[in-house]
């Protein structure tokens, strides 16, 4: 299995405070990867880490075979920060103008080698947004302001941000934070279906360890200056969690029916 991303003895720390001490693991081409641990744990970090928006005091990142401090090809990367959850309402953009900003600068170049008309671009753009705007499930929002959207709803038009550029990695920085239940699970299920479907690389944070338990395939507890990975076929390690946020964790793994949801590929149906 192609390795898509790899942490080598890998140490980090803020000051006098080591947040990662010595971490060592890999995601494979097609994983989706859930993030969970206790606030402070570095799961944030963790993906600054891997996205090169920080440096690491010791050790190597790889992201898709190339070291991440040289790494060049980012539209082939999404991401999704914790910050996107705060979208000013009186933001003046609208949904089409937030995902045709992010539409990769080659993307038309490569398309046809830039010979064609001005027109045949725009037509080149809007399709690649609608497209986008479709697969979660939010094509008919595309002149709307941003601001004007439910968080669930903007949510699904910055995971369509991502999409623009087809990217073959995700990653999300706590997505469902602040968005309601029903909200919730629609983009749980969204980004397993994106998995699946497109086979894209996920990688999350939550702090829902029941949710992300039912989509994701590997689990990465975050805490005491580790990561420890483990798949979450296997039995959810309570001790570990438990020593992680240094108190009994109680939680419940969801139950939620991905095939029954609409958001999906276009041209593909539900198994």
């Amino acid at each position: 299995m192609e390795k898509v991303i790899e942490v080598k003895n890998l140490s980090f720390g803020y000051n006098e405070n080591k947040v990662f001490d010595g971490v060592n693991f890999s995601v494979d081409r097609g994983d989706y990867l859930g993030l969970v641990g206790p606030n402070g744990s570095g799961k944030s970090t963790l993906i600054k880490l891997i996205l090169n928006i920080i440096s690491p005091t010791k050790g190597d990142i790889f992201l898709l075979g190339h070291n991440a401090k040289h790494f060049s090809h980012w539209s082939k990367v999404g991401y999704i920060s914790q910050k996107a959850n705060a979208v000013n309402i009186s933001f003046p953009a609208t949904v089409e103008e937030i995902l045709g900003a992010n539409v990769c600068k080659n993307a038309w170049a490569n398309a046809c080698g830039g010979q064609s008309k001005a027109a045949s671009r725009k037509t080149f753009l809007r399709e690649k947004i609608y497209r986008a705007l479709e697969i979660v499930g939010m094509e008919d929002y595309g002149k709307e302001l941003i601001g004007n959207l439910s968080g669930g709803q903007q949510q699904r038009v910055f995971i369509a941000r991502m999409l623009v550029n087809d990217p073959e990695m995700m990653f999300l920085d706590e997505p469902t934070t602040g968005i309601d239940a029903k909200s919730e699970e629609a983009v749980y299920c969204l980004l397993a279906r994106l998995n699946r479907e497109m086979g894209i690389t996920i990688v999350m944070a939550t702090h829902d360890i029941g949710a992300i338990t039912v989509h994701a395939n590997k689990i990465a507890y975050t805490g005491n200056k580790s990561v420890t990975v483990q798949d979450s076929g296997t039995a959810i390690n309570e001790g570990l969690i438990n020593d992680l946020y240094g108190y009994h964790v109680n939680f419940h793994v969801k139950k939620h029916e991905c095939d029954s949801c609409r958001y999906r590929y276009p041209g593909k149906e539900a198994n």
